[in-house]
């Protein structure tokens, strides 16, 4: 799992759904739901024989979501809920988040956070 401090949230969100290596489908139209949770529109063939109707893909973590504007992939994306995932052509996500950039300021304060939690 990445580290929560080397994580940002993406404005204009558009977000790749893939398994496998194939585009699936398209997540936009973020809704803030809750403190942490957004919903987005899901694009793509919902259809329960296909891999996005499939409950059982959402609830195992299968998918990767690539960010639309950067290509980054989201590392610690999820669904929240209980089947059915998809609800209305929605669906409930945490964690649509990209690494951020890393600055030589930022490289420094991450080695002298994992210095620090070295036991000598």
């Amino acid at each position: 799992m990445a580290d929560a401090t080397d994580l940002r949230p993406v404005h204009g969100e558009q977000w790749m759904i893939e398994l496998d290596g194939e585009v699936l489908g398209l997540l936009d139209d973020p809704q803030c739901e809750d403190m942490f949770w957004r919903s987005y529109a899901l694009h793509g063939d919902l259809s329960h024989d296909a891999p996005l109707g499939n409950d059982r893909l959402w609830a195992d973590c299968r998918f990767d979501f690539l960010c639309m504007c950067c290509g980054a992939l989201a590392p610690n994306a999820f669904c929240g809920g209980k089947p059915p995932f998809v609800r209305r052509g929605r669906i409930l996500m945490r964690g649509l988040l990209v690494p951020a950039p890393v600055t030589r300021r930022r490289g420094i304060c991450a080695w002298l956070r994992r210095l620090r939690s070295v036991e000598w």
